[in-house]
């Protein structure tokens, strides 16, 4: 089973997702703090990492020490905003609305798995 870590700043959110995923068969690990989440990215295997794009100010640093400790994972990252901002469109490997379906999600997910495991990733759009 697919390791997926989740990170939103809101909880509901977080956990509605998680709960998703762990429906659909993906074991995933979720928080809301960064230094958290780098924290599990050293210490666990992952194979997609799905994150806010506005978390905090910026979270340039936070996908660069993520892409460093986990090479291989695929990084989905979305956003409330009507869109992805242009800056971070380069860091991800795919991006999706926030909030997004289970039927939009999944398929784009199980896509960058599939491309992380043959070494394809970038980029996959929703």
């Amino acid at each position: 089973m697919p390791t997926v870590l989740c990170l939103d700043d809101f909880t509901c959110a977080l956990g509605k997702t998680a709960n998703v995923l762990r429906e659909h068969g993906y074991v995933t690990l979720a928080g809301d703090d960064n230094s958290a989440a780098v924290d599990v990215a050293a210490h666990s295997h992952l194979d997609a990492i799905l994150l806010n794009c506005r978390r905090e100010e910026d979270n340039t640093g936070l996908v660069a020490a993520l892409r460093m400790l986990q090479p291989h994972a695929a990084i989905v990252m979305f956003s409330g905003l009507c869109a992805v901002p242009c800056r971070h469109l380069a860091l991800a490997d795919a991006c999706v609305q926030k909030g997004a379906t289970t039927a939009t999600l999944l398929p784009l997910l199980r896509a960058v798995l599939c491309q992380s495991r043959y070494g394809l990733c970038r980029s996959v759009a929703a």
